[in-house]
């Protein structure tokens, strides 16, 4: 009961913001920022974390500049979705005002060959999202939230476009083999960190994080076309840039180190177009070597 209450709230709440025009929605965000900024609360602790740690070269001045963006962009990033959710998908998809790089994905369709997107906590990846599920027959793979009735609405959102929605599990792994095996499209988040028995550890900004290795076991046993996909979000409310990247060199490398490494490379390539626009706040190096310390 206490759960479905929460989710009632959420919701209305969401719709209410999908009613908003988006620069005034982004500004909320803005806002929400930077209270989390001047307040030094947890995300605002973890993305500091995180930044110091891959940017190693930038001084205090420059940090603090860096993480108060960050976190106005994650909060946008936050907000926008109640837009992404709850606005007609059409209408979405027309804030998409300019796509770069989608030839690569044209020419891998027009092979018949399968095709694998890899899409970072960057940007706003749900208008990435809808945007493939709108001109592509798209499965993607998502872990389910803790919250069953959070679940509905998100699946119910993302699918209303024809996306196919494939859980973190052996069956979701398996119907994804397949769809790739017969030329099809699908999605994976690769920079989620994933179960312990499912992921290695492979650099990234020059920090050991543990990187799923799915990609680098579908890109060894099926060869798809690699493409990094990511929505930048534009000033004054404008709307999103779509972008299309080829994946870095290595990913079907046979060595495993190799292709770990370059997977995040990938996802290092992206970040570094917008680097306040990357999710800096999520704790992407809570697992550790033997006898390091934890960082949060």
């Amino acid at each position: 009961m206490f759960e479905r209450i929460i989710v009632y709230i959420a919701v209305v709440l969401m719709k209410g913001i999908a009613l908003l025009p988006l620069k005034m929605v982004q500004g909320l965000g803005s806002g929400v920022g930077t209270l989390l900024f001047w307040a030094n609360l947890k995300p605002a602790q973890i993305t500091r974390i995180n930044l110091t740690l891959c940017f190693p070269e930038k001084n205090k001045q420059e940090l603090d500049a860096l993480v108060k963006r960050s976190l106005q962009e994650t909060a946008k990033t936050m907000l926008e979705f109640a837009v992404v959710w709850f606005r007609e998908a059409k209408a979405v998809l027309a804030l998409v005002r300019s796509v770069e790089g989608e030839e690569l994905v044209e020419n891998a369709v027009s092979q018949g060959r399968g095709i694998l997107f890899l899409g970072p906590h960057h940007g706003n990846w749900e208008v990435a999202g809808l945007y493939l599920a709108s001109r592509y027959r798209m499965a993607s793979m998502y872990r389910p939230p803790k919250m069953k009735k959070l679940e509905q609405v998100i699946t119910l959102a993302r699918s209303r476009t024809g996306a196919e929605l494939l859980p973190t599990t052996q069956r979701g792994v398996a119907r994804l083999l397949s769809i790739l095996k017969k030329g099809g499209t699908a999605g994976v988040l690769p920079d989620q960190v994933p179960s312990p028995n499912s992921a290695e550890f492979a650099p990234f900004f020059g920090q050991n994080a543990h990187t799923m290795t799915l990609v680098t076991k579908l890109a060894q046993r099926i060869r798809p076309k690699l493409i990094v996909v990511f929505a930048l979000r534009l000033p004054e409310g404008q709307g999103y840039k779509l972008c299309f990247r080829e994946a870095a060199e290595g990913v079907e490398s046979d060595d495993l180190a190799v292709s770990l490494a370059a997977v995040n490379r990938s996802v290092e390539n992206a970040v570094l177009e917008a680097v306040p626009q990357y999710q800096w706040e999520y704790k992407r190096f809570r697992r550790r070597l033997p006898g390091q310390k934890k960082l949060y």
